[in-house]
């Protein structure tokens, strides 16, 4: 046994009376090279509070939209989770109409006491060297046809000519 074992270790009152506040690593903001808030942890939920979890998270993604590099991007609400304890919400990052693979915000908030709790922020900031949205269609139309002409049997080089009448 310690010499100090006989003094109770307390930590400071958390949001909840007669609660700690715990402590976990990690805890703050985090700014990726690029200086844009990329993550944001408060697991305690005692910086940014609102009257209900889901006002608290439209207020967080509009009030630090500058932080997190998201002023004038198109970012859409794509899915939302409520359970007892947490708010889950992901944002979807759009270039004229066309959703960018993996550019989302994601932001957890304590349903409880109202609170921003965990944001992670993987949008894009610069989309001007993005291909026209017509671009990328008119590939994507390309792609599927010659996939549906393999399918559907123009020629299979393992198989011969596909005959009609005949089936595989």
């Amino acid at each position: 046994m310690g010499r100090n074992d006989e003094r109770r270790h307390r930590n400071d009152p958390g949001p909840v009376p007669g609660l700690p506040l715990k402590v976990a690593p990690g805890v703050g903001e985090h700014r990726g090279a690029d200086g844009v808030l990329r993550r944001y942890l408060d697991p305690g939920a005692t910086l940014f509070r609102a009257p209900t979890a889901h006002r608290a998270v439209n207020t967080f993604v509009r009030e630090r939209a500058q932080d997190l590099g998201t002023d004038g991007a198109d970012l859409r609400e794509v899915g939302k989770e409520e359970n007892e304890a947490t708010l889950n919400v992901r944002y979807q990052q759009f270039h004229q109409d066309v959703p960018i693979f993996g550019a989302t915000l994601q932001v957890v908030a304590d349903t409880g006491q109202a609170a921003v709790v965990q944001v992670e922020n993987t949008t894009e900031l610069d989309v001007s060297d993005a291909p026209d949205a017509s671009e990328a269609m008119a590939s994507r139309r390309r792609r599927e046809g010659r996939a549906r002409a393999l399918r559907g049997g123009v020629r299979n080089r393992f198989r011969g000519p596909r005959r009609p009448g005949l089936s595989a």
